[in-house]
């Protein structure tokens, strides 16, 4: 008897031990992993696995790849990230924490865990330029704010993720003899079409959705021919165009030519296609940047702006320029839009580690963010339901019974930092327990507490009696929670008493 009580509770110090290790005290924004580095290929690769967050969202992978950078610190980086809290670089950032003998430990030489503008896959990119007589004396100023895209871009990502291509129309003949072949984007490429495009000469008509369909074309050829379907290197085919007026040039006699505006047969061909056709597995993407010329209404809802609107894949992928000072602002947004797909948190962790990593806003050691008003530990969810199992010893003078327990727990929110229900649970005893519960973030550690009665009716070796006593105590993770109960009452003139652990899951 004495042994499967020192057992018991040895277990039971064991698990609450190891609950008390799941995050440096006070997280409560934070992303945890095991790590772990190798050798392949003669080169250090750091990875993490069993990744899991709270209050930071990000793309879900089973396990992330490191990069060794400067000393061999290995850098991993996490993308399509959402946090309520600040992790640009105006924010405290993300303090790096491992795990030691001792337990959770900062390493202050760790560079904070930041967004920051880092390509992980390929955007593969062509540009459509319209070099219509009806830009006149403003063409240079269309051709520079072309530059700056481009240089936005290569500056972003100077390593060549960006595959970038150029159709320059006016007529359909023009196009097809001022294009540029798809290419990495680096310092060398971009001074070559930059110094194409400042030679680039106006000329009649606006071939704009020959321009779009070509521009397709050359997409799904380049993506075809160098990625694997459904590879992680490739971000996604993107067309952004440029004009000044309306299409008046585009003929396919595959096509037909019947019919005006949005009953042109080559309107519906390019509107289908942005909306529709798919490169490499992903949608293709079509931006449309433009400015009203002497043929075309400026309004919002007029006529123009919902032809091109047609041609773009989003409504919202349309902008329209008032003004050529607007054009080169209009290129830039453009830009700057599609650079912010590579704005991702870069986390580092240092070369001699191995083991638990995680990297914590709000911990004891980081102070609390003041940019916005904080989330409790114990979740910002107004309700808190829950089911739970467990197992626990009986004991009327010695011990007596093995129980199994289940049971359910209900709260509301009070505030941000307490919620309180009722909790309900049964055992093999028939037991009937029930009483008040309290949810409380202490500190950063999310604290369960109840205090109750426990009513027996009178089966198996006990009579008919209520005790005036159960307590429970506990921890809440995210969807995971478990507490120990314990029942103290007297049956048959003798204390009689139950102590059991429990495992329950949030719903």
């Amino acid at each position: 008897m004495n042994k499967k009580v020192i057992l018991l509770s040895l277990a039971l110090s064991l698990v609450f031990s190891a609950m008390a290790q799941k995050m440096p005290k006070g997280a409560k924004y934070w992303i945890r992993g095991n790590y772990t580095l190798m050798v392949e290929d003669g080169k250090w690769v750091g990875k993490l696995y069993d990744l899991q967050s709270k209050n930071i969202e990000f793309a879900k992978t089973d396990t992330l790849r490191g990069t060794a950078i400067e000393d061999n610190y290995q850098r991993f980086v996490f993308r399509d990230v959402k946090c309520e809290q600040d992790l640009s670089d105006k924010g405290p950032g993300l303090k790096f924490y491992k795990m030691t003998s001792t337990g959770w430990e900062p390493d202050s030489e760790v560079k904070n865990a930041k967004l920051d503008n880092v390509a992980t896959s390929d955007m593969v990119v062509v540009l459509t330029l319209d070099c219509s007589n009806s830009l006149g004396n403003n063409f240079n100023r269309v051709k520079q704010s072309a530059i700056n895209f481009i240089n936005i871009l290569e500056k972003a990502c100077p390593e060549g993720n960006v595959k970038l291509g150029l159709i320059a129309f006016n007529s359909m003949n023009y196009a097809d003899k001022n294009t540029v072949a798809i290419q990495p984007l680096t310092a060398t490429s971009k001074e070559k079409l930059n110094d194409f495009i400042t030679n680039l000469q106006m000329g009649s008509n606006t071939a704009l959705y020959y321009s779009i369909d070509k521009a397709s074309q050359m997409l799904d050829k380049y993506v075809s021919k160098n990625y694997k379907a459904g590879s992680d290197l490739y971000e996604g085919a993107i067309i952004v165009s440029f004009t000044d007026g309306y299409d008046n040039a585009s003929l396919d006699a595959n096509l037909g030519t019947k019919g005006v505006d949005f009953e042109n047969p080559y309107f519906k061909h390019v509107n289908g296609l942005v909306h529709e056709k798919t490169i490499g597995g992903k949608k293709l993407e079509s931006y449309l940047i433009a400015i009203n010329s002497d043929d075309a209404d400026s309004k919002e809802n007029g006529k123009f702006a919902r032809l091109l609107k047609g041609v773009s894949s989003k409504d919202e992928n349309f902008m329209m320029a008032k003004d050529f000072n607007e054009v080169d602002q209009k290129f830039r947004e453009m830009g700057e839009s599609l650079v912010r797909r590579w704005e991702n948190l870069v986390c580092m962790v240092p070369p001699a580690h191995e083991g638990q990593v995680c990297w914590v806003l709000g911990g004891a050691a980081t102070p609390a963010p003041t940019t916005k008003a904080s989330r409790s530990s114990i979740s910002s969810d107004r309700y808190f339901i829950g089911a739970n199992a467990g197992f626990g010893l009986s004991f009327n003078t010695k011990l007596d019974h093995f129980l199994v327990y289940i049971g359910g727990e209900a709260a509301v929110r009070f505030n941000e930092q307490v919620m309180g229900g009722v909790y309900f649970s049964t055992n093999t005893l028939l037991d009937i327990t029930f009483g008040p519960l309290a949810i409380v973030d202490l500190y950063g550690w999310n604290c369960l507490f109840g205090a109750g009665l426990n009513y027996r009716p009178g089966v198996i070796d006990y009579s008919k009696s209520w005790e005036p006593l159960n307590l429970r105590a506990g921890f809440t993770f995210e969807r995971f929670y478990g507490f120990v109960s314990t029942d103290f009452g007297w049956n048959n003139s003798k204390l009689r008493s139950a102590v059991a652990l429990h495992v329950g899951y949030r719903f």
